[in-house]
Parts: structure tokens; C-alpha cells; sequence
């Protein structure tokens, strides 16, 4: 067990990481934003995988993201419905596959990641 008197991001990301916890999703690179958040829900819907994004900020977001698993990823766009190939690689840590791509989402946006 864990005591966090004042949690932050940065010590809640040593105590998952000291407890070897494999993330759901890992935004590999420390991002800021500037009023607002950047989040992310994933739910699974009829056997398929998906994840939405948001910047309720003011400033770009470009983050390379990693996602358990290995999936093929199309990014859907809730504003114009295009549907477009996400490109992404595939790596391994601990022997766990995990689903690497950059996420990039200017301010006030969001967009659907849709496993295929």
C-alpha cells in the first residue's frame, strides 16, 4: 500500500511504475498542457477496442502514446467522420506487447482510436 499525501501526476507515475503495473494507456513523453487536460477513456464494444482522446486545452498536443496490447488502430474523428489508418509499430516489454503511435490534437479536440 501506498500513502500519496498530495497526489500529482509525476508521483502517481513512480508508484505505478514501482508496482511494475502494465498501463492501459502511457503518454510516453511529459506533456503540458495549459488550461485544460488532456484524458482518455477506453472501452471495449462488442469485442472491439476503443479509446477517445480529448485536449480540452489551449495549446497542441503531440505525444507519442502506448497502448497494451497489439492492435491494428484506425483514428476516427468525431467532427468531420473520417475514418483514416492509424500508423503505429509494435514493441515488447517484458515480454508484453504494447501498440506505439503519436497522438496530435490541436486545442479543443478530440478523436476516436478504433482496434481493428
Amino acid at each position: 500500500a501506498y500513502y500519496i499525501p498530495a497526489p500529482n501526476p509525476v508521483i502517481l507515475k513512480t508508484v505505478l511504475d514501482d508496482c511494475q503495473v502494465d498501463w492501459d494507456v502511457r503518454f510516453e513523453e511529459d506533456c503540458q498542457v495549459v488550461q485544460g487536460n488532456l484524458t482518455y477513456i477506453h472501452k471495449v464494444l462488442n469485442g472491439r477496442d476503443i479509446w477517445f482522446f480529448a485536449n480540452s486545452s489551449e495549446n497542441t498536443v503531440d505525444v507519442p502514446v502506448s497502448i497494451k496490447g497489439n492492435h491494428s488502430l484506425q483514428m476516427w474523428n468525431p467532427k468531420t467522420g473520417q475514418i483514416t489508418q492509424l500508423e503505429s509499430t509494435i514493441h515488447t516489454r517484458d515480454r508484453k506487447a504494447f501498440t506505439r503511435a503519436q497522438l496530435t490534437l490541436k486545442p479543443v479536440e478530440s478523436i476516436f482510436w478504433v482496434g481493428q
